[in-house]
């Protein structure tokens, strides 16, 4: 099983996509990821606020984090049996999107009825997630065709760019409602609102799916491994050691990422304004840090940019163990800010560049469905924590009182990151020909990374098409030196 890229099929599949199509395709995923960001702002992003307004317990909210995933986990399987069968990604991404713009809409017209409770919104909750779940290895498996030859770093570092500062307006946005409804004596009409603005921005994201150029599905011969080919295959499969060191580190983030909004809303008893304030900060400093980072994996590598970030993420659940003031913990968020969007924007492309296309759906549901077990496994151990451990620890004649019990996940939760990027970081190899990392010069790039001056985006300029034709006009010139390289 080998997962690394195909010449031969790479150049195949390029003669399969229109040189319009494609530059059609890649403008219109920009504006698809754009409203699919503002789906979040408004919707996921704001679950777990809901959960606490509907007055859901700590277990509640530990099984809303875990049964949906674990529907997703399973989902995966669904999805690349529904690609072996029906050959049509594009129609398996309308389906699987549209779906999830009707649940959004339930979900608020339950709520405005007065039948919703933390029960029947997690049922709602997993119907939406396995919805997009069954989606997610469709859309890999298109949207790397897509993508096929040009810089990828630069493509998904501006077009998350411009998503993360829609999904930080959407955020706000959301948050000012909320503390409007709130202030007004009626926060669960603010929740209705913002879902039915979710359910919008996810039907005008189907619109642009639709946009998409729909690339022939081949089903090449030998492409096909099982579950079990990829388990045996472990030991010498460098997307293996990747699928599971990104588990690993879901199974880890999930013991306490639950619970954070929680931890704010309820313990530190912040206001709707204050959280969104503190997650739109992380929001911000990932849009202004992602071009940068795309530029650092694309000149060193995506495990470069994984190995800098691994260094902060097991830290930043600890320093909240440190204290309370708010902008002390608005600084943490910044630092969570630039460390998730390099992890995110790194794992992300690490994944394209390791997989051969014909093989990249399947490999896309393999890695999420042990992604969705470590995010089921992750809340549930999170769950435990929270619900078990006593705020008063004695550990022989040294005794622990914590402000918050949710403190002893984000306590856990740090110290087996260190241990995940201990085990898993040395064995994932770059599968790139990249530069030797220079310290120096990448701290550099990080460090010129400037609010407004330092940060031009210019699809927000009317330079997007621009891009893309620049990115494009560089993946035909790469093409044309391959064939006069194989002419030679």
């Amino acid at each position: 099983m080998d997962e690394r890229n195909s010449d031969k099929y790479i150049n195949d599949t390029s003669t399969l996509v229109p040189d319009d199509k494609r530059q059609t395709s890649l403008r219109a995923s920009v504006w698809d990821g754009s409203f699919y960001s503002g789906m979040v702002g408004f919707g996921e992003l704001y679950y777990i606020p809901l959960l606490n307004a509907l007055k859901a317990t700590n277990y509640q909210v530990g099984l809303f984090a875990a049964l949906p995933q674990l529907c997703v986990a399973f989902s995966q399987f669904i999805s690349i049996e529904i690609i072996e069968r029906v050959r049509n990604r594009k129609l398996i991404i309308l389906g699987g999107a549209s779906t999830q713009a009707v649940i959004l809409g339930v979900i608020g017209f339950t709520l405005l009825a007065g039948k919703l409770n933390p029960w029947i919104f997690i049922l709602f909750a997993s119907i939406y997630f396995t919805f997009n779940g069954i989606a997610i290895p469709a859309w890999n498996s298109l949207i790397g065709d897509l993508t096929q030859g040009i810089d990828r770093g630069i493509y998904f570092g501006k077009r998350n760019g411009l998503c993360q500062v829609v999904l930080f307006l959407s955020l706000l946005s959301a948050g000012l409602l909320l503390q409007r409804c709130d202030n007004l004596g009626v926060p669960l009409k603010g929740f209705v609102i913002i879902l039915m603005i979710a359910m919008a921005c996810r039907l005008v994201s189907v619109g642009f799916l639709a946009r998409h150029f729909n690339v022939p599905y081949r089903k090449v011969e030998g492409s096909y491994f099982s579950f079990w080919d990829f388990i045996r295959r472990t030991k010498q499969s460098n997307f293996a050691h990747f699928t599971f060191f990104m588990a690993a580190m879901t199974f880890c983030v999930n013991i306490s990422g639950p619970f954070f909004a929680i931890y704010m809303l309820r313990d530190l008893e912040w206001t709707y304004w204050q959280y969104t304030l503190a997650q739109g900060v992380s929001v911000l400093i990932q849009f202004l840090s992602m071009p940068r980072w795309g530029n650092i994996a694309d000149r060193y590598g995506n495990k470069a940019v994984m190995r800098i970030t691994s260094v902060l993420l097991p830290i930043l659940p600890i320093l909240w163990l440190f204290t309370r003031n708010y902008y002390c913990l608005i600084s943490i968020m910044f630092l969570s800010g630039l460390a998730w969007g390099g992890w995110a924007l790194s794992a992300g492309n690490f994944f394209f560049d390791s997989v051969t296309p014909q093989k990249r759906a399947r490999c896309s549901a393999y890695l999420n469905f042990f992604n969705c077990i470590g995010i089921f496994l992750g809340a549930l151990t999170g769950g435990f924590i929270t619900t078990h451990v006593p705020q008063t620890v004695h550990l022989g004649a040294i005794s622990f009182t914590f402000f918050s019990v949710l403190q002893a996940a984000f306590l856990t939760s740090g110290l087996l990151r260190f241990i995940a990027v201990t085990i898993f970081m040395p064995i994932v190899h770059e599968v790139r020909e990249v530069s030797k990392p220079d310290t120096r010069e990448m701290i550099l790039m990080m460090a010129s990374v400037r609010p407004v001056v330092g940060v031009k985006f210019q699809l927000f300029t009317g330079g997007g098409k621009k891009v893309i034709s620049k990115l494009f006009k560089n993946s035909r010139n790469k093409n044309n030196h391959s064939d006069l390289e194989r002419k030679k």
